[in-house]
């Protein structure tokens, strides 16, 4: 009789891990297949475009760029090198998982020769330069808008066409010393 149970106590632990590991596997299996369906059904809606801005670079300025132009109701994409996948389909971005820097097949899945402008938001003067050169040689007549964090960069963006550059530091120090002079802006 001990047999008996030892042997139906194994025999269920074997089916119970069996289990375990099968769905396991189906739902790992499950996902992947919806996060291909979604990438798929992003990358169509992101060829339809036309008139859409290119957003590269979603840290925090990025990220408020991106909030700005969703409440415009503006369609755009963003580009940028670190997954973000799940903030993006939960803010209901179009978004590529790219280095715009180092790879400018990014920019051609982004469309960009349809795109209005291109907004390079990265917090690194190198990445913004690389990023200016890769776009403007695929559209040269592209606008371009970008970010500095110095003098030396928005000089080097300044020569390499951008039309418009951005140095936050410069109007956020502006700002503050408005505030406290008690000019509101």
């Amino acid at each position: 009789m001990r047999d008996f149970f030892s042997n139906t106590f194994f025999i269920v632990t074997i089916a119970i891990s069996a289990t375990i590991i099968t769905l396991t596997y189906l739902i790992s299996f499950r996902t992947r297949i919806w996060e291909s369906f979604l990438r798929r059904k992003m990358e169509k809606e992101i060829a339809s475009l036309k008139g859409h801005y290119i957003l590269c670079g979603l840290g925090r300025v990025g990220h408020q760029i991106a909030a700005e132009l969703m409440k415009a109701k503006v369609p755009f994409v963003v580009i940028d090198r670190e997954d973000k996948s799940e903030l993006c389909r939960k803010s209901k971005y179009l978004y590529i998982n790219a280095d715009a820097a180092r790879d400018d097949g990014a920019f051609r899945q982004a469309e960009i020769a349809k795109a209005k402008a291109v907004i390079i938001a990265a917090g690194d003067d190198a990445d913004c330069v690389f990023m200016a050169v890769a776009a403007r040689s695929i559209n040269p007549s592209i606008n371009l808008i970008a970010r500095a964090s110095s003098h030396e960069g928005a000089d080097k963006l300044r020569k390499l066409g951008v039309n418009k550059i951005s140095m936050p530091h410069i109007i956020g120090g502006k700002h503050m010393a408005d505030l406290a002079l008690g000019k509101e802006s």
